[in-house]
Formats: structure tokens, sequence, C-alpha cells
């Protein structure tokens, strides 16, 4: 199992470096987009409001065929397809995007009228339409290069990628004076770059061969996913159209800004784990070490997510004002711990479901994000017009609480896992006191607020030492780790050796 620890460290840090990109490229941008020479509120809440839009479309057009992918690829009957089966979703996910295409021309003045109250944004809503087409397709390619565990390919290409779309977004908005249009333009041409370069990779990989049998098979497990797919997206994003309902697009502005810097730890911390380790979980289905790897995963994980969480939210109002130019956008700090908590709920929920995938019981998962979708609309049409913003994180929080609980419990009969719930609780009590520390008044002296933030940052694994989070030979492991990792001049070399070892 340590083989299999040390793999999935390995391939986390490869994989950050290509999402540290993505979130350093949204860090560079933040300036930009919070300069009201260049975006005003209004638009950056227009911005937040298309990226939701944009989300439900990459749903639709991918029709959960890369985790029907995901699961089949490793699969005994179908590793000698795997070639012709990336074909087929190639092909199927083409197929669905003209389709789509063809139907949100026509009715692009109606979805602007419905989002904005106005058809001014159409055009903006086709342009977002097609940067969508081309994630989709950027997604199915990043799916087939985690599969054969490429993370260095995957990284380097991606960080081609995103210095395309912040070079391209960057000139259209600076020197060229363009708004929100610029941003989709750039994610367009970030896309085109990354398909250019992988092309060689991709037409290696490739039989042209149309499985359709295999495919029937993915539909079938994929379609319960679609609707748990689009169901998720509105779950983590009813917030924002409520806030635009009764707040307005300020509002809006300001949840966007702080979801986005809280998000941090989604993109760096959860995406890139789960990008190293979801084919690691699958290949080991029949190991006898799969149980203990399974558990100990998901207490990592959480122990490594919580600690980003009270890291970002604590220096989350000093963080905001050192990337924002507008004092309009400082008050967004406020709503980063509650999201912080809610990603980490939605982090455990991801994990647990794992048991259901292995089983295929797709058609439950898709069950269950419908009601917490539900509940999620009822928690923002309650909250959300008393406290505003605060009332949209509260119920994202919630709901993603319960929705973990209850993907635990259903797949834990499904396909049951030792995971270590009483350190998940240590975890989630231990981290959610400590962020109340992120609400020290303003007023207070910024050194002594730092000094104060560093110190209970700092003695995080400290109480969690105190309460016996550690077994003995993790406590071993880490200091080993600590001991290797100490020296930043030693970095280099480190890194060296472990991309050597792929």
């Amino acid at each position: 199992m340590l083989d299999n620890l040390k793999l999935t460290v390995k391939n986390s840090l490869i994989y950050g470096l290509g999402n540290v990109s993505l979130k350093i490229t949204g860090l560079i941008l933040i300036p930009i987009y919070t300069n009201t020479r260049f975006l005003s509120l209004e638009e950056y809440g227009v911005l937040g409001m298309l990226e939701i839009l944009a989300q439900l479309s990459v749903a639709i057009i991918e029709l959960s065929l890369n985790q029907s992918l995901t699961r089949w690829y490793w699969d005994p009957d179908g590793r000698k397809k795997q070639k012709s089966m990336f074909f087929t979703v190639l092909m199927t996910i083409l197929g669905m995007a003209v389709l789509m295409n063809a139907l949100i021309f026509p009715s692009k003045e109606l979805l602007s009228g419905v989002l904005f109250s106005s058809s001014d944004k159409a055009g903006l809503i086709q342009l977002m339409f097609l940067s969508a087409t081309f994630d989709v397709f950027v997604g199915t390619i990043q799916t087939q290069l985690k599969l054969q565990q490429k993370a260095v390919l995957f990284t380097v290409t991606n960080i081609m990628k995103l210095l395309a779309t912040l070079g391209m977004t960057i000139l259209l908005i600076v020197h060229f004076h363009h708004s929100v249009d610029a941003i989709f333009i750039g994610q367009i041409s970030g896309s085109l770059v990354f398909i250019l370069l992988l092309l060689p990779h991709i037409l290696k990989n490739l039989e042209i061969r149309f499985e359709k049998q295999i495919l029937k098979e993915m539909l079938v497990y994929s379609y319960p996913l679609i609707i748990a797919s689009v169901s998720a997206i509105l779950l983590n994003t009813l917030d924002r159209y409520f806030l635009n309902y009764f707040s307005g697009l300020k509002e809006v502005g300001l949840y966007s800004l702080g979801f986005k810097i809280a998000n941090t730890v989604k993109v760096l911390i959860v995406m890139s784990v789960q990008m190293a380790v979801s084919p690691m979980l699958f290949q080991m289905m029949n190991s006898p070490e799969r149980y203990r790897f399974y558990s100990k995963y998901m207490t990592y994980f959480a122990l490594v997510t919580m600690f980003m969480v009270l890291g970002l939210s604590l220096f989350g109002r000093e963080i905001i004002k050192v990337i924002t130019i507008d004092r309009a956008y400082w008050e967004s700090f406020k709503i980063m711990p509650l999201i912080g908590l809610a990603i980490f709920f939605s982090m455990l929920k991801d994990t647990s479901l794992l048991g259901l995938q292995i089983a295929k019981k797709s058609k439950i998962v898709s069950t269950v994000v419908v009601l917490m979708t539900l509940l999620n609309l009822g928690l923002n049409f309650i909250l959300t017009p008393v406290l505003g913003m605060y009332g949209a994180s509260l119920s994202s929080l919630l709901a993603q609480a319960v929705f973990f609980v209850v993907i635990y419990r259903i797949a834990q009969k499904h396909y049951p896992i030792p995971y270590e719930i009483g350190k998940i609780m240590l975890l989630f009590i231990t981290g959610a006191l400590l962020l109340c520390v992120s609400y020290i008044p303003g007023e207070w002296n910024a050194i002594l607020r730092v000094l104060i933030k560093t110190a209970v940052l700092v003695s995080f694994p400290f109480i969690l030492k105190v309460f016996g989070f550690y077994e003995k030979i993790e406590r071993i492991r880490l200091l080993e780790f600590y001991r290797k990792w100490k020296n930043p001049l030693h970095w280099k070399q480190n890194l060296d050796e472990m991309l050597k070892n792929r």
C-alpha cells in the first residue's frame, strides 16, 4: 500500500502543477476583472451567471461519457478496445455538440431575456456555448491522459493551454477594450492550442471503429449520471440565480469573487488528487489491500483539504485586498469559510461515491443528487432572501453536508469500506472552530492579525495529534516526509527524482 500512496502523492503533485497554472491564471486576471476600468461589478456578475450556464452546457454535451470511459477503460473486457472506445466517445460527443449548437442558436435571445431580462446578451450566450463545446473535447482528452496516467504530458499541455487563454484574454480586454466576450474568446483560443498540441497523441490512441455495443452499455450506465451531473451543477450554482433574483448582479459579483478564491482548494487540491488517484482506485478493485487504502485515502485527503480550507479562509481578507483594486469587493472574504466547508463535504461525498461506482449503482447516485438539488433549492428559497450571499453560502454548506451523509450511508450498504469517520468528524469540528478566527475585525493591527492567523493554522495538525488522529506508522512516515522536504534547496532534486521514477 505504501507504494500506492507514494504514487498518489507523486501524481497529485504533478497534476497540481497543471491545476496551479489554472488558478494562477485566474488570480492574475482577477485584478483586471475587478477593475471598473475594464469590467463593472454588474459585468462581473454577468460573467458569474454565464459560467453557470457554461457548466450546464458541458454536462449536457458530455452525456457523462467521460465517467463511463473511466469505468470501462480498465475493465478486463475492455482493455483490448481502449482505442476504439476513445474514438467512439469522441464521435458521440461531436454529434451531440453539433446538435446542441444548432438548437441554441435560435433560442439565444430567449435565454438572454430569462437570465438578464434583456436580449442584449444573446451574442455572449452563443459565444459561451461555443466555448463550452471546446471544453467538452478538452475534458475528454484530459480524461484519456489521466487514465493512462500521463501526468507530465497532462500538466505541460494544460499549462500551455492556460498561457494561451491568459494572453488572449488580457490582449482583448486591456488593449482592444473588449468586455465579457474576451473571456470566452480567450478560453476558446486556449482549447484550440491544447487540442493542436495533443493531436499526435490523440491520433496515436485512436482506432477508427465505432463500438456500438460498448456505447450502448456506457449510455445505460451514464444516463442517470447525466441527470446527476446537471443536478450537481444546479446544487452548486443555484445560489447565484437566487442572489440575482433577490439582490441583483452586484451581489452576484461579490459572491462570485469569494467563491472563486475559496474554490482554489477544489482546483488545487481536490481535483489534483482525484486526477491522480481515480485510475488507481479502479485498478485496485480486486487487490487485498484495497479496503485499507480506500480508508486512508479518505482520511488524509480530508486532512489536506481541511488544512487548505483553513489557510485560504483565515487569510481571505488579506488575499482579497491584495488582488482586487475596487474596495467594493473586499467584503466577499466573509463567505469563504462557509464555501470552504462546503467544498470539504463535497470532497467527502465524491470519495464516498467510490463504492457505488464499483458496484455500478449509477441510478442511485442520480436519484440522490436530484433530491439534494431540491433540498438546496428549498434552503436557498428560505435563507437567501433574508441573509443574501451569507444565506446562499450557508445553503450550499448544509446541502453538501447532508449529501455526504446520505451518499455515505447508501454506499456502505452496497460496498462497505471501513472509513475512519471518527477522524473525519474530528477534522470537521476542529477546522470549523478554528475558522472562526477568520472574522477577526479588520480594524485590528494587520501584523497582529497575520500572526494570530498563522499561529492558528500551524497549530491545526498538532491539535489533531493531541486527540490521537495519527497512527504510529503514520507519524513515522510524516516525519520522514518533513525531513525530506523541509529544506527548499532540496525541492528541485526531490522533484527530479519523482519525475525520473515515472
